[in-house]
């Protein structure tokens, strides 16, 4: 978790800032975003959004004068790469020692990983990698790759296990890989055409598997492929 003092500064926005900001406001943190469109600045400020900056040239002076050392900063543009690279150098240079960048192409992403940033982000790679596992995997709703040959993977509930618990299908123990959490998706009292989620960390081993609940398991790639074909195998 972040310090209640820490302070998040988005420079440019577009969906994918927009999206982390909002994130980062519903968890009550501190978020400066700092844009070059007053369209954009003005949509933020119509949400709610406290502080916004509306800069049509991003330099050293406006910087200094809203950025310190200590905030943590994101470059949320994938166009506008030139800038971006300026702009981290003057980050570097104020002395801010945490900051990410997004990259829009490979290239760019090879360019800004040797630029000793704290991290590059490569949402379109990422997704794109993630819906085309989810594409290759029948039974399984999300599969993110978390370190090399190690996956966070949701499945769903295969027919057979309907009924039983997870204590009794025993499938760490069978199949080698960790169930660290059981999804509920249930309907929306508020709104019927809506469902919501309910994710439980712990004490789920001796709850009944039902149709609309959801494993969360991780685990090695080749044990969880054979997880997925055990479900599948089981499904028939």
């Amino acid at each position: 978790m972040f310090s209640s003092s820490q302070r998040f500064v988005l420079i440019g926005i577009g969906a994918f800032g927009k999206e982390i900001a909002r994130t980062l406001t519903q968890h009550h943190a501190e978020v400066l975003v700092i844009d070059h469109l007053s369209d954009n600045v003005n949509q933020l400020k119509i949400e709610g959004f406290e502080y916004v900056v509306h800069a049509p040239v991003l330099d050293m002076t406006l910087l200094r004068k809203f950025v310190k050392q200590d905030d943590i900063v994101i470059l949320s543009r994938g166009d506008a790469f030139e800038d971006k690279l300026l702009q981290a150098e003057m980050l570097k240079d104020l002395g801010v020692k945490k900051i990410y960048a997004r990259a829009a192409k490979d290239i760019q992403y090879k360019i800004m990983s040797r630029m000793e940033l704290t991290r590059v982000l490569f949402p379109e790679k990422l997704e794109a990698k993630r819906f085309a596992l989810e594409l290759l995997n029948k039974g399984v709703v999300s599969m993110d790759e978390i370190a090399p040959n190690f996956f966070i993977t949701e499945f769903r509930i295969p027919s057979k296990f309907i009924g039983k618990t997870i204590h009794e299908l025993q499938i760490r123990s069978t199949h080698r890989v960790n169930i660290i959490a059981l999804k509920e998706i249930v309907e929306d009292h508020q709104e019927r055409s809506k469902q919501v989620c309910n994710t439980y960390s712990w004490g789920f081993e001796n709850t009944p598997l039902q149709e609309n609940h959801r494993l969360l398991t991780v685990g090695e790639e080749s044990y969880i492929k054979q997880f997925k074909e055990y479900i599948i195998h089981e499904d028939v």
